[in-house]
């Protein structure tokens, strides 16, 4: 069994993330009834918190090792000051960044902003030296495998059976991510002129 202490700017999302599972299972495991985390709460997990039907992280890499990886550049990006006419959407795009992550980071549950508002920008990645599937594994921090099966998916096939998928299984289904940003299969976001 493996045990997390929660840090300051932790949320369960994030612990979820980093160990490979989903929310769900990490507040059913710990008896959770809601998402509030305290500071130096242990959260337990177990092999088995992991659903056999989920791709998961390999967890041989820390961050510290992906920073100082060949293969990601890290650009520290200063606080901005929010002016007229400024969205979180815009703002991520010019850092290249997650609006999600800002949200994280500033502790924001809405999109809404306030005139003169000073946001936290989170660091921004940038890959650099990928030249096979094993480099991308090694920049994203996880295994090849979970590439590999994510890569079947997207190439319209079962990660299970490497068959293709049948018109009613997933691919290819336009939808809404978190952040309301119209996306398609693994994270494709649509560009103007697209067809849905």
């Amino acid at each position: 069994m493996t045990t997390h202490i929660v840090k300051s700017g932790e949320t369960l999302y994030r612990i979820a993330k980093d160990y490979g599972v989903s929310v769900e299972q990490l507040k059913a495991y710990n008896n959770l009834t809601d998402d509030t985390l305290r500071i130096g709460q242990a959260l337990r997990f177990s092999p088995d918190t992991v659903s056999k039907n989920e791709l998961t992280f390999n967890r041989e890499i820390s961050d510290k090792d992906i920073e100082r990886s060949e293969h990601i550049d890290i650009k520290n990006n200063p606080d901005y000051i929010v002016v007229s006419g400024d969205n979180l959407s815009k703002i991520a795009k010019k850092f290249g960044v997650e609006v999600s992550s800002i949200k994280i980071l500033n502790g924001l549950e809405k999109d809404q902003l306030k005139l003169d508002q000073k946001l936290k920008i989170p660091q921004t990645k940038i890959p650099k030296n990928i030249r096979n599937l094993d480099d991308v594994a090694k920049a994203m921090g996880v295994s090849k495998d979970f590439i590999q099966k994510l890569k079947l998916i997207e190439d319209g096939k079962n990660p299970k059976t490497g068959e293709p998928f049948k018109d009613n299984e997933f691919h290819n289904t336009g939808y809404n991510d978190h952040d309301g940003v119209k996306t398609i299969g693994i994270g494709h976001v649509f560009q103007p002129g697209d067809k849905d």
